[in-house]
């Protein structure tokens, strides 16, 4: 079934370097192994670093919506109504019943993958913050939270669609469970790292970010953080 972002699932057997790769990294934890497992994922599982940002490209559409609803919760009602987000409704909410509502608009649930990886991402990026700064009022963020969080929301999205992807190998040939939680942490990490380098080289250029800047943004860091996988040599 084809992905939002134009590109078709790749065949399963693509993935078999990046999964004996892995499943070394989940046995030892090898940083190695990590790095040559992830080249060959986007190498040769995704066809490359520009195939590999192309089905993403749903994402990256997302990461400028919930750079809108971020934007608009601090502005007025009316911005806010415009995008269909009732203020009131929000009001005193606890803070994890306004990020499941910001989730579900930024992302609405299509019956697809992509969709669900979204709300996901969203949801994971701003309970971060609030673990990063529990003074952080979501309903007014400062334009260097939202910034932080449109990073961490995309670090989140790749991570997903590489769990969902070849994770399995990192479950099936760790020596323990909690092994397994560890390796995978470590992914994230690397992952994490990875999309924070090519966050700040962009934001270098001093650009101003509105809702297509940051859908821009967005395919650019994709596309050099699958680039840096794709291009280890070990």
């Amino acid at each position: 079934m084809p992905l939002q972002g134009g590109a078709a699932t790749a065949p399963t057997a693509r993935f078999g370097g990046a999964r004996r790769s892995l499943g070394e990294f989940a046995k030892a934890g090898e940083g190695s192994s990590l790095r040559s497992g992830l080249a060959s994922y986007v190498g040769r599982g995704l066809g490359g670093s520009a195939n590999a940002t192309k089905r993403m490209g749903g994402a990256a559409s997302r990461a400028g919506a919930l750079f809108d609803v971020l934007h608009s919760l601090g502005g007025s009602r009316a911005d806010s109504a415009a995008l269909g987000l009732d203020l009131g409704t929000l009001a005193g909410r606890p803070a994890n019943e306004i990020i499941d509502n910001l989730s579900r608009l930024v992302s609405p649930v299509d019956g697809t993958q992509d969709s669900e990886s979204s709300q996901r991402a969203v949801n994971a990026a701003l309970s971060d913050l609030l673990d990063e700064d529990d003074t952080a009022d979501i309903g007014a963020l400062s334009e260097k939270q939202i910034e932080w969080v449109l990073e961490r929301y995309i670090v989140y999205e790749i991570n997903n669609r590489i769990e969902l992807d070849i994770g399995k190998a990192v479950l099936e040939k760790a020596p323990t469970a909690s092994a397994a939680i560890e390796r995978l942490d470590e992914i994230r990490g690397y992952v994490q790292e990875t999309v924070a380098a090519a966050f700040r080289a962009r934001r270098k250029a001093g650009k101003i970010i509105d809702r297509s800047g940051a859908t821009k943004l967005a395919v650019e860091v994709i596309h050099d953080t699958f680039k840096v996988f794709e291009e280890y040599v070990q």
